[in-house]
């Protein structure tokens, strides 16, 4: 007999069997999801991109859900009654499910009548509700108006985990068109590059390099201009980066230190707090952008107290700074007008404290040692509004968002190596998801096909480099998949599983064995059509290449461990690394170079390049053929040694390669969301009475 469910819906409670079951409210959509669509398996995907709404969590996250749903049911996974699974499916509620009006569960085995079949309502029109809404909002709205702004913040949990590249992430900035910059010390570089981050690639590229200490930064409004400091011994400077050339300025030098900087909406004005080589304190200084002059416009009167942190209100009208009593040991925030720069405000704050914004032109947030505080600059009051403890943080006034800078972890990074090897320039840095091995080929759009190990299993999946973590599986083992080729007009793959080769659809999904019979593949080539194929294999103590029509195997050559094709071309590879070309229509000739070839090695041929790694404990090495020239220009590039670098990806248009970083400590970076209690009132009053 079918199993039944009550659900108490506006309760987020759940009847089985006359128990009662409270469940938490994600749980609870994921259930709502699967009952409105109880006709077909739900995939877990679609579970993330509906019931989170495009935020970023795992998959796992959405199998935690399911998991308390089977758990709340009392659900064997293998002899399921409520929640059945098809692997490459999804989830498919299998109960019969009751939605109830009341608070409490109903007998056994009797419904009450308010308990039906729930479907999404249909929208009726109340006119007479709708004219006693209006009028009751315009009444809250007048209310609303007159309440104390500082009761009115809230702060939700984060709502996005982003990685960023490096091993440390000492200064960041958001500009108001969303461009977002930061300044950290790449892998295996002793100091610090300025990393600007394209959000549709999800890449991010150095624009500037070779940085002593990049202690702030600030966009101008219009986005045009990042300012960023370079503390150095004596020679402290502001340098101004055209953000869209990459061309560098250095507008203010010859400090000792320079701790802040920040601009008005005026793309002319930019303040700075540094000390000069002759009085040691901390103070403001104004510099026109026009003019190029700048001049103290607020000096500390003792040189023990220092200035470190600033920020200019929205209206402009105000600045808010942070200022640090050496001898008392205290730290306070002082509000100064941008007339007269005369001082309106001393504020003591009682723990340690590290940086500040302006919320509105009444209210600054500070991040404390006590977590985030919110500051009424009206009647001097505050009240802690978050624990988190940041170190950093940017308030996104047109978006309501804080950005903060949080703690570092552990995780890894793809990079991009621009073709040829030799060609001077900057990495790119893209981020992928940690269970990403390799990249297999590009869909567009930002898409790409991966090798995915997770769980102990191998999966060949799809994802948007937007959303990495939400991946779309194309092909799942439980035994390792390797020498996989791609053939991308046929959107089609070949690999070898458990010493078979299975050939598999990007589109339809659908994988079929390849008939070779005993024969145990060493490597294979996929053609463009997506069914024939070279391979390779030993016999009688030698090496063949062998032709698969998708019919019968035709025997071709001896003596080659390694094929290789590419628009009719072949690479072959000898044992001992020798590289020989066939061409289409020609003879087979050798190409004087010699692959060194040990575990975890890699060899590429696309059109005309031919890419090979090299590695020792210390380093691993690229190295690049270019058939285009008759002397079969050669370059090569060597980066630090890390197992995952071995293995590359040679971009459609190659014109790079990208390469898996090892395992590095990056910084995490995550949003939170202000919210206005006004606003959330204005919908609930609507919701209620409509």
């Amino acid at each position: 007999m079918m199993k039944k469910i009550i659900v108490l819906r506006e309760e987020h409670k759940i009847c089985i069997d006359g128990r009662f079951i409270d469940i938490e409210p994600k749980v609870f959509a994921v259930l709502e999801y699967l009952y409105v669509n109880r006709d077909r398996f739900v995939s877990i995907n679609e579970l993330h991109d509906q019931v989170w709404d495009g935020v970023m969590v795992s998959d796992a996250a959405v199998r935690r859900c399911i998991s308390k749903l089977r758990s709340a049911f009392d659900d064997d996974p293998k002899q399921p009654k409520y929640i059945q699974l098809i692997s490459k499916r999804g989830y498919k509620l299998i109960c019969d499910v009751h939605f109830c009006q009341g608070k409490h569960c109903p007998s056994k085995d009797q419904l009450p009548n308010d308990c039906h079949h729930w479907r999404e309502p249909k929208p009726r029109h109340h006119w007479h509700k709708t004219f006693q809404a209006c009028a009751i909002l315009t009444l809250v709205i007048i209310l609303i108006a007159f309440m104390p702004i500082s009761n009115q913040l809230t702060l939700a949990e984060p709502l996005q985990n982003t990685n960023r590249i490096g091993t440390q992430h000492i200064a960041f900035a958001y500009s108001s068109d969303a461009q977002y910059a930061y300044a950290t010390k790449l892998p295996g570089e002793t100091t610090f590059s300025i990393m600007l981050r394209d959000q549709h690639r999800g890449t991010d590229e150095a624009v500037l390099k070779q940085v002593t200490w990049p202690d702030a930064m600030g966009f101008s409004n219009s986005g045009s201009t990042l300012y960023i400091s370079n503390v150095k011994k004596g020679n402290s400077e502001i340098i101004a980066i055209d953000t869209s050339t990459g061309t560098t300025t250095t507008i203010v030098d010859k400090f000792t230190f320079i701790a802040d900087i920040f601009l008005s909406k005026d793309d002319n004005q930019l303040y700075f707090i540094a000390s000069d080589d002759e009085a040691h304190s901390f103070n403001l200084y104004h510099y026109d952008v026009s003019s190029g002059v700048h001049r103290p416009v607020i000096k500390n009167p003792e040189t023990f107290i220092h200035f470190f942190a600033g920020s200019m209100a929205p209206s402009d009208e105000h600045i808010a700074l942070l200022s640090y009593n050496t001898l008392q040991k205290t730290t306070a925030l002082e509000v100064y007008n941008t007339k007269e720069f005369s001082k309106e405000s001393h504020k003591l704050i009682d723990s340690t404290v590290f940086d500040l914004d302006w919320l509105d032109d009444g209210q600054v947030i500070v991040a404390t040692e006590n977590g985030l505080q919110n500051f009424s600059i009206k009647d001097g009051s505050n009240s802690l509004i978050a624990k988190q403890v940041v170190h950093m943080l940017s308030i996104d006034e047109r978006n309501q968002l804080i950005h903060t800078s949080k703690a570092a972890q552990k995780a890894s990074f793809f990079y991009e190596i621009p073709l040829p090897l030799n060609s001077e320039n900057t990495k790119s840095y893209y981020h992928f998801s940690e269970d990403i091995s390799l990249l297999i080929s590009e869909m567009g759009d930002n898409k790409f096909i991966g090798l995915s190990k997770r769980d102990g299993s191998s999966q060949i999946v799809s994802f948007s480099n937007t959303h990495p973590e939400a991946t779309e599986i194309i092909y799942e083992s439980a035994h390792p998949i390797t020498h996989i080729s791609h053939a991308a007009d046929a959107q089609s793959l070949a690999f070898i599983e458990q010493g078979k080769v299975k050939i598999v659809s990007y589109a339809s999904k659908l994988a079929f064995p390849v008939p070779l019979g005993n024969v145990q593949p060493q490597s294979i080539a996929l053609l463009e059509d997506g069914q024939s194929l070279y391979f390779t294999a030993r016999s009688n103590s030698s090496w063949h290449v062998y032709y698969w029509d998708g019919n019968k195997v035709q025997h071709r050559l001896d003596g080659f461990r390694y094929v290789f094709e590419s628009k009719g071309k072949l690479l072959l590879v000898t044992d001992d690394g020798s590289l020989y070309l066939q061409p289409a229509e020609g003879t087979l000739h050798a190409l004087n170079q010699r692959a060194q070839l040990e575990a975890n090695s890699q060899i590429a041929f696309t059109d005309n390049i031919v890419m090979w790694t090299e590695h020792d404990l210390a380093s691993v090495t690229f190295h690049q053929l270019d058939l285009s020239d008759e002397n079969v220009f050669h370059a090569s590039l060597a980066i630090p040694y890390s197992k995952n670098a071995t293995k590359f990806y040679i971009s459609s248009n190659n014109k790079s390669l990208i390469v898996k970083g090892g395992s590095a400590v990056q910084h995490e970076e995550w949003q939170n969301q202000i919210k206005i209690t006004k606003k959330f009132m204005l919908s609930y009053v609507v919701e209620a009475l409509l």
